[in-house]
């Protein structure tokens, strides 16, 4: 049973891949190609829901694989996706996705250019960030909304900033699809 606004979606794992190159013409990742906006030092990421080991040894790319804790709102395909990583200790596991899931994502799809979120926690041992969220977005300007700004400004967002991992520890970026072949996302 899903809490209302959440869809029901298959536990299909995801990949994010992280290129600090832009010419990485020579990697063929099966899945939708995105351009960096804003945020990290990377170029490019790919998303995909395919086996990527063939290019976990690539020293000009960084993995990070997980499966999905749960989908809210609208997840098809948009034009932009937010992506942030968190670095959630495992004692905190359970406190972070009760807040991300009670109060942080419905009060940002109160934006209607905010679509959905869906959030991953790891599967792969070889990351420091435990869980990734996809946010999909209509429009950049959904990042500058007083929804998102309220989502910021709740009592629970502060009784978890408290810890040095949180917030300041989260990997953001604007991403801007290019192309690819998977966006049933």
């Amino acid at each position: 049973m899903t809490k209302k606004g959440e869809v029901e979606k298959p536990a299909t794992p995801i990949c994010l891949i992280y290129s600090a190159d832009q010419s990485q013409s020579n990697v063929t990742v099966p899945g939708e190609c995105y351009e960096v906006l804003e945020g990290g030092n990377c170029k490019k990421v790919w998303i995909t829901r395919r086996s990527v080991e063939h290019l976990k040894d690539n020293c000009l790319l960084r993995v990070w694989c997980g499966d999905m804790v749960f989908a809210m709102g609208d997840t098809k395909p948009t034009p932009y996706l937010f992506v942030v990583e968190f670095p959630v200790p495992e004692d905190f596991y359970t406190e972070f996705v009760a807040w991300y899931r009670e109060e942080h994502v419905p009060m940002l799809l109160a934006n209607p250019d905010w679509q959905g979120t869906e959030l991953y926690r790891a599967n792969i041992q070889e990351t420091p960030f435990s869980f990734t969220s996809v946010h999909h977005l209509s429009h950049p300007r959904a990042l500058d909304s007083k929804e998102r700004q309220a989502s910021r400004s709740t009592p629970w967002f502060f009784r978890l900033k408290v810890h040095s991992w949180f917030d300041q520890g989260f990997n953001r970026w604007l991403l801007k699809f290019i192309s690819g072949e998977e966006r049933g996302l």
